[in-house]
């Protein structure tokens, strides 16, 4: 029997989509990965946009989606250690037992694009890759924080529900429920909050920056804007969020750390690119090193082919004149 829900609920299956006999399809999977593709479709946009092959990001799409998901899972283990203890691995790997943590999800993804593409397509730079695919995961999270609102989590504190006017009724009326609120309270809707923020960092870095920051860019510094970005957005989530919610490891929360070392990974890498990358400028931002090597390869074993070949003529007109004053 086909059985349909769009809001979430007080009921154990209120995360459930569609259920078809003991088929389920929960929200939050359907948000993670419409967020997802949407970030891909992107991505490949900017491929035809920049000249480059389309379907270069198409097989690394089917592998970083299950890489940044364990990535993400293991990141949220860490933070919620003693709810894992005793529990056999498949639990702990296991999404749907419940907790997905971004961040590591966002860490793994790079990491796999770092090994990936290193073997993949040399001939492009890495600092594409991470100035295109990286501020495109923003639209995903911006999508994929809905999830949250579907499982009725990522809440903020008790509010009083008149200061949340300006919220769709559809929201106010489902994060009330079970919230453990007073009367006429409500918890602040943070999913929403970040949801909005992390939209609002995509249009700037993914389409203002990427196509009006011309002077004094580097290569990577799209990347290192989203790490800033993102670093601060959960940097000042974290704190109003429902203790619930709060990953710790030991008495230090992971998530204010993770924003932090996201922020100083984002502003290093800056600093860096304006050293490494000195002369770089925007029409040769994303300069082949790969293929300059090649081409200094070829240029000097030309030069060497050269030189071979005048000193063979210049031997050669030795011998002659030698010849003719014999």
């Amino acid at each position: 029997m086909l059985q349909w829900a769009f809001f979430p609920n007080n009921s154990n299956d209120r995360a459930i989509a569609i259920k078809i006999g003991s088929l389920e399809i929960r929200w939050y999977a359907i948000f993670i990965l419409t967020g997802a593709i949407l970030a891909f479709l992107w991505a490949r946009h900017l491929l035809k946009k920049d000249n480059k092959i389309r379907t270069m990001y198409d097989t690394f799409f089917v592998f970083v989606i299950p890489i940044s998901i364990i990535g993400a899972r293991l990141w949220y283990v860490l933070g919620d250690l003693e709810q894992f203890q005793g529990k056999d691995l498949w639990y702990i790997l296991n999404p749907a037992t419940g907790g997905l943590a971004v961040q590591g999800g966002v860490m793994a993804g790079i990491l796999f694009g770092a090994i990936y593409f290193r073997r993949k397509y040399k001939e492009v730079p890495f600092s594409y890759h991470l100035d295109t695919i990286v501020p495109s995961v923003l639209i995903g999270q911006a999508i994929g924080r809905w999830g949250n609102f579907m499982n009725q989590e990522v809440y903020g504190r008790c509010v009083s529900e008149s200061k949340l006017w300006f919220l769709p009724k559809f929201i106010l009326n489902n994060i009330s429920s079970g919230s453990g609120c007073g009367i006429h309270e409500v918890n602040q809707p943070l999913f929403l909050y970040e949801s909005i923020l992390n939209l609002i960092g995509f249009i700037l870095i993914a389409i203002v920056l990427r196509n009006f920051w011309k002077k004094y860019r580097k290569p990577c510094d799209l990347c290192a804007c989203y790490l800033i970005w993102y670093g601060l957005v959960r940097l000042i989530m974290e704190p109003l969020r429902d203790e619930e919610f709060i990953m710790k490891v030991g008495n230090i929360p992971l998530s204010i750390l993770t924003s932090i070392l996201f922020m100083v990974a984002g502003i290093a890498l800056m600093i860096f690119a304006r050293f490494y990358y000195k002369n770089r400028t925007y029409p040769n931002l994303y300069v082949n090193q790969y293929s300059i090597k090649k081409e200094q390869e070829l240029k000097l074993k030309r030069q060497q082919m050269i030189e071979e070949k005048t000193k063979e003529i210049l031997k050669q007109r030795e011998n002659i004149t030698g010849h003719f004053e014999s």
